[in-house]
C-alpha cells in the first residue's frame, strides 16, 4: 500500500493573517489632489481649494438615476490605512530616526542591520552600492474600512507668527484650512509570512537580495546572535527546494526556534497596533488569527476552519506555534567547495548584478581617452 507523501509530511510553508482594527477619526492622510475625485461623490461638500487635508481611501463607482431619470455616475469612497503606515507603527520603536550617515560606516550599519526587526521587515544593503532595498517574507495588505462612516469637511485654523519688515512683532497670522474628518471604524486587515523565506538570510547578489555582505559577516553573527538570545550558524552555501537554474546561495540558514521567534515577534507586534494622532483620531488592533498552510490547495484564506485566535483585545496567545514543523525551504550543499567554484564560475561568466548608472559612467569616462588641444 502507497502513502502519500503529502499526508505524512506536514510541514508549515506559511501563515495566513487577519486582524480587525478598530478606530476614530483618521490616522492616515492623503495627498490634496484627492479633491477631484471626491468632489464626484453623492450629497457631500464640495472643495475646490488645496489647503484641504484628506484621509487615504479608495472610490469605488455606482451609478443613480438623478432628477431627470438618467443614470449618473457617482464615487463612494471608503477608508483606509495603508500597509507602510501599519508596518512603521509596528517597528517604530527600532526605527524611529532614519540616519543616512549609518549606511556608511560598516559597523554601524551592520550593527543596525543585524537586529531581528530588519530581517522581518526585510531590509538589505549592497557594501558597493550603499543603498537600503526590502523584499520581506511578512507581506501586509492595507486596512479596508469594512463599515460606513460618513465623511465630512470640517474648517480648522492655524496661527502663526507674522514675518516681514511691515509686520508688527506682537501681530499673529491666522489661516483657515479644511479637513476630512470621520466617525468611529472598523477595518479588516490581511498578511502572509512566508516561513521559508524568512529563515534564509542571503549572502549573496547572484539572486538580488543581498542582505548582509559577507565581509560583515563575522559581527553580524555575533549581533544578530545577542538579539536571539542563541548562537548563529555559520554561512554556507544552500541550495532552494525547486530552484529551477541549480545555482547554490552562499547564506546563513536560521534555526526552526530562531524562525520561530521571529514568527511570534511580527505577531506580537501587530496585536499592540496602537497608533495615535494628536486630534485626528486613533487607531488600534482589537483581534488576530492566523493559519497555517501545509497544502496551499486545501488550506485557503476564505475557509472559515483551522484559523487560530492570537489575540483577542486583551490577551496573547503566546501557545499558538507551539508543536508546529516549519518548512525549511533550502538545502546545505555537501560539497562546499564545489558549489564555491560552481558560483564563482556562473560569476566570471555573466558578472554580477547589473551596476547602476553611476557606475557605468565611471567606467566609460575611464575607458574614454580625453581629446587633445590641438
Amino acid at each position: 500500500m502507497t502513502v502519500s507523501l503529502r499526508k505524512v509530511i506536514n510541514m508549515t510553508k506559511a501563515i495566513l493573517i487577519k486582524a480587525t482594527i478598530e478606530g476614530s477619526g483618521i490616522v492616515n492622510f492623503d495627498s490634496n489632489q484627492q479633491r477631484f475625485t471626491w468632489n464626484r461623490q453623492k450629497n457631500v461638500e464640495r472643495c475646490n481649494f488645496e489647503n484641504t487635508m484628506f484621509g487615504k481611501g479608495r472610490y469605488y463607482s455606482h451609478s443613480e438615476k438623478n432628477a431627470d431619470g438618467e443614470d449618473k455616475e457617482y464615487l463612494t469612497k471608503v477608508g483606509m490605512i495603508s500597509a507602510d503606515c501599519i508596518r512603521h507603527t509596528m517597528y517604530d520603536d527600532v526605527m524611529s530616526v532614519h540616519l543616512p550617515n549609518v549606511m556608511h560606516d560598516n559597523e554601524l550599519l551592520t550593527r543596525v542591520v543585524a537586529h531581528p526587526a530588519f530581517i522581518e521587515r526585510g531590509y538589505m544593503f549592497a557594501k558597493d552600492t550603499a543603498t537600503w532595498k526590502r523584499k520581506s517574507a511578512f507581506a501586509l495588505s492595507y486596512a479596508k474600512a469594512v463599515t460606513e462612516s460618513v465623511p465630512a469637511l470640517e474648517t480648522y485654523s492655524n496661527t502663526q507668527s507674522k514675518t516681514g519688515e511691515d509686520k508688527s512683532e506682537n501681530a499673529a497670522e491666522t489661516s483657515f484650512f479644511k479637513r476630512e474628518v470621520r466617525g468611529e471604524s472598523v477595518y479588516d486587515l490581511q498578511g502572509q509570512i512566508d516561513v521559508k523565506e524568512l529563515g534564509f538570510i542571503s549572502m549573496s547578489d547572484v539572486h538580488d537580495r543581498l542582505n548582509i555582505h559577507p565581509d560583515c559577516e563575522a559581527l553580524y553573527r555575533e549581533v544578530l546572535g545577542k538579539g536571539f538570545g542563541s548562537e548563529i550558524s555559520e554561512p554556507a552555501f544552500f541550495l532552494k527546494d525547486g530552484d529551477l537554474y541549480g545555482i547554490p546561495e552562499y547564506g546563513i540558514q536560521l534555526s526552526p526556534d530562531q524562525v520561530r521567534f521571529l514568527i511570534e515577534d511580527i505577531l506580537k507586534r501587530l496585536a499592540r497596533f496602537n497608533l495615535v494622532r494628536t486630534v485626528t483620531g486613533y487607531a488600534r488592533t482589537v483581534s488576530l488569527s492566523i493559519k497555517f498552510v501545509n497544502d496551499p490547495l486545501e488550506d485557503l484564506f476564505n475557509d472559515e476552519d483551522g484559523w487560530i485566535n492570537v489575540f483577542d483585545g486583551k490577551k496573547f496567545n503566546y501557545t499558538a506555534l507551539d508543536d508546529i514543523n516549519l518548512e525549511v525551504g533550502y538545502t546545505k550543499i555537501e560539497l562546499q567547495e564545489e558549489a564555491g567554484k560552481k558560483i564563482a564560475a556562473y560569476k566570471k561568466k555573466f558578472g554580477y548584478v547589473k551596476k547602476s548608472s553611476s557606475e557605468d559612467g565611471q567606467e566609460k569616462e575611464k575607458k574614454t581617452p580625453a581629446k587633445k588641444n590641438k
